[in-house]
């Protein structure tokens, strides 16, 4: 079904990690490296989407000879950032935009629709705005309308990055019905943890990598500011009628990672918005420091880096943060990444670059969405090294994960969210 025989991707004169794979019939292929290592350019490139070097073999026939409209029925992509692709409202029309670009017919389109709502587990949610969902829900969104022409060759590009652990279940069996109803699946991952299911295949891609590399040390504590974060009684929701946050009440203080889990859509990512000031609470009230907390003294660091990210490279970036009054000397490379096009660093490099530049800035109150995210586990090492170094500023950290081997390496203290409710837990 697909044979690669020095399969390289090309990006201009760079070229990415060699695969010779064979893979007669449906199955669940993982290709595992770090981040920056090029797995996105290999998946871009058997979605017909980059050049290549070498020979790519689908079906029996070189990838280069599909005309591109007949590739997009046998091959769905779906990228590491899963906002990139979403373009209707509603979470209804988004699938159903997949079936409008087949030219579907109506009793068609809805049956094919409703099926892979319900495997993604969004079936209940399909009347919802896109904006409303959560990292994970997007993420599974993404995957539902890649599932709806039904391909042959289903590129997964982090695919459960942002999908909390019950969800990762059931993408699970989505996938394993997938491969038994005639699928080949090739799913890229950082960290092999993220594949909730054993691969039929697992290629480890050979690649000599610059990763970025950073040392932080901050100056005593002892003459930084003291912060504390209070929040009392908090209600909050995007639609009236419909809550999302009931009852939140927290207090953090100076030198404190407090963290939110809980499972998708369970308001972590909302809390985090309410905390810094990003959004008003119905009721109930939040302060920094006796006042409603706003930028700069607040930083929230959203889920998609790239939303944080406003310099035009890495160097910029840490530049332009670094003009704040911070504690934090700092050693960062290497040059040629620091140098580079933000756009053009891996997802997991863009993630680290906008933690730091949020920590460098200094801010009484620090809101990480997500920060482990799709990365590799030296890079999660050093997003946990970062976020320590923060707390030795005097700042107060919040990190939402679903990630819980992160939430033990990193939390003083844990909170929950599930169905509204709020309860603190032992780290």
């Amino acid at each position: 079904m697909l044979r690669l025989e020095r399969f390289r991707p090309r990006r201009g004169g760079w070229l990415g990690p060699e695969v010779d794979l064979e893979v007669e019939g449906p199955a669940l292929v993982s290709m595992v490296g770090p981040n920056g290592c090029g797995k996105s350019s290999l998946m871009l490139a058997l979605a017909g989407l980059l050049p290549y070097e070498g020979s790519a073999r689908f079906m029996g026939r070189e990838l280069r000879e599909f005309d591109p409209r007949e590739l997009r029925r046998l091959v769905s992509y779906v990228p590491d950032d899963p906002y990139s692709v979403m373009v209707r409202e509603r979470v209804i029309d988004e699938v159903l935009f997949s079936a409008e670009c087949l030219g579907l017919g109506l009793e068609e389109a809805v049956r094919s629709v409703e099926w892979v709502l319900r495997s993604v587990g969004l079936i209940e949610r399909s009347d919802e705005r896109v904006r409303e969902l959560s990292g994970g829900q997007v993420q599974r969104l993404a995957l539902a309308a890649a599932l709806v022409p039904k391909p042959k060759l289903l590129l997964l590009d982090g695919p459960l990055s942002h999908v909390d652990e019950e969800a990762r279940r059931e993408v699970a069996l989505v996938l394993r019905d997938v491969v038994s109803g005639g699928t080949l699946v090739v799913a890229a991952v950082s960290d092999p943890a993220d594949l909730p299911i054993g691969p039929d295949v697992e290629v480890e891609l050979g690649c000599e990598l610059e990763a970025l590399s950073v040392k932080l040390q901050a100056a005593d504590s002892n003459g930084s500011e003291s912060h504390e974060l209070i929040a009392e009684g908090v209600r909050f929701g995007y639609r009236r009628g419909r809550e999302v946050i009931g009852g939140f009440s927290l207090a953090a203080r100076s030198g404190t990672v407090v963290a939110l889990t809980g499972p998708n859509g369970s308001g972590k990512s909302t809390a985090l918005k309410l905390l810094t000031g990003a959004l008003r609470p119905w009721e109930g009230k939040v302060t920094l420091d006796g006042s409603p907390p706003s930028p700069p003294r607040a930083a929230y660091c959203p889920q998609n880096p790239s939303a944080f990210l406003t310099e035009r490279t890495a160097a910029e970036e840490i530049e332009l943060a670094s003009r704040s009054r911070t504690p934090l000397t700092l050693e960062v490379g290497p040059k040629r990444l620091l140098e580079a096009p933000v756009h053009s660093l891996s997802l997991g490099a863009k993630r680290v670059v906008a933690v730091l530049s949020a920590v460098l800035r200094g801010p009484a109150l620090i809101a990480l969405d997500e920060p482990a995210a799709g990365l590799d586990p030296a890079n999660k090492e050093l997003m946990a090294d970062v976020i320590r170094a923060a707390t030795r500023t005097g700042s107060v950290v919040l990190v939402a994960s679903h990630d819980r081997h992160f939430v033990r390496s990193v939390a003083d203290e844990v909170y929950i969210l599930q169905g509204g409710s709020v309860r603190r837990v032992d780290p």
